[in-house]
């Protein structure tokens, strides 16, 4: 498959869960794809995979709550390989609380990875492909449309990327380049690991979802490289619910 001959896309969070699908869908149709993740171990694991399989990929270390780490990450990119195409910010983290017993710090750093890490993404990466175009995908969650007890910060900080992604996809249309976002239900990622092998708690996490199982996470990479792809060239400021049906009830 080649629906990315020729194009570089960048993958925050590529090391597991989500992100490592996307890098290697990505990977596998013809990107090159820069793993950038904070495991070092990880990221580099993800690139052996791609390699493995024939495809080009490079690791970079990227903590996106740090601005200057963004700024190597653009700057490798584009000494290596000139420019990037496609950014998919993906990394997220989340803490099961609620709103009364989170602390700053707890609140602070959620909202630290999940929405200043995607307005440093689109910053950075936006400015980079000003001179070509380019398509930037931002994971959010269908929790950040739709209210549950017990995620307050994340659900905050999902809330931030939904309006992040439509604020960019107005500033950014005029350099031809488009930017939406994915909202997944519950996927079946390292994320939610605490509760996959219980499966009254994956029954309970999965609410109104009317396909009543977790998501893989390829279901959610098909249409983050759908938005990625020239395919949605007709497509920007896009919220695409990917949720099982979750928020239809």
């Amino acid at each position: 498959m080649s629906r990315f001959k020729d194009k570089v896309a960048l993958v925050t969070g590529a090391g597991n869960g989500m992100g490592r699908s996307h890098a290697l869908r990505l990977a596998r149709e013809g990107a090159t794809v820069v793993v950038a993740d904070v495991n070092a171990a990880d990221g580099a694991a993800v690139c052996g995979e791609i390699t493995a399989a024939g495809g080009r990929a490079v690791f970079q270390l990227l903590d996106v709550t740090q601005e200057e780490q963004w700024k190597q990450a653009c700057s490798r990119a584009q000494k290596d390989f000139g420019y990037i195409d496609v950014l998919v910010n993906n990394a997220g983290i989340i803490i099961y609380k609620t709103l009364l017993d989170t602390s700053t710090a707890e609140w602070e750093k959620v909202m630290a990875v999940n929405s200043t890490g995607t307005y440093l993404g689109c910053r950075e990466v936006g400015a980079l492909m000003k001179g070509h175009g380019g398509a930037i995908v931002n994971v959010s969650s269908v929790l950040g449309s739709v209210a549950a007890p017990g995620v307050a910060a994340y659900q905050a900080s999902k809330g931030a990327v939904n309006m992040i992604t439509k604020s960019a996809a107005a500033e950014l249309v005029s350099f031809n380049i488009r930017v939406n976002s994915v909202h997944p239900g519950l996927v079946a990622t390292p994320m939610i690991k605490d509760f996959v092998g219980d499966p009254q708690a994956v029954e309970m996490l999965l609410g109104p979802t009317l396909i009543r199982r977790l998501a893989r996470p390829e279901e959610i990479t098909n249409v983050v490289a759908f938005l990625a792809s020239d395919e949605a060239s007709y497509v920007t400021g896009a919220a695409y619910m990917v949720d099982g049906g979750f928020s239809t009830v």
